[in-house]
């Protein structure tokens, strides 16, 4: 029961992963038209780099359009309380 419980866990972990980096790569292909160095930023709670397919595609889609994707996991961060300004600094 707890294998199948985890091999459903982590068809549904595959399939959000698909679906993001399905998502990426959209944002890249609509990028690639500009000219320069371009950066796309992720912010997500993680996820996990299973060598699938997608990555790769990802990857070699950025390095024809000249852009950079940063992926960047928010787990743990927190606002300081009372949020504060730029000008605070």
């Amino acid at each position: 029961m707890v294998r199948a419980q985890a091999a459903e866990l982590d068809t549904r972990r595959q399939g959000r992963t698909h679906v993001t980096l399905q998502t990426v790569r959209r944002g890249i292909e609509a990028l690639a038209d500009l000219h320069g160095r371009k950066s796309l930023l992720l912010l997500s709670e993680g996820f996990l780099h299973d060598g699938a397919r997608d990555f790769r595609e990802v990857a070699a889609v950025a390095r024809e359009a000249n852009a950079a994707v940063y992926f960047v996991d928010v787990r743990g961060l927190e606002a300081l309380p009372g949020g504060g300004s730029a000008s605070d600094f």
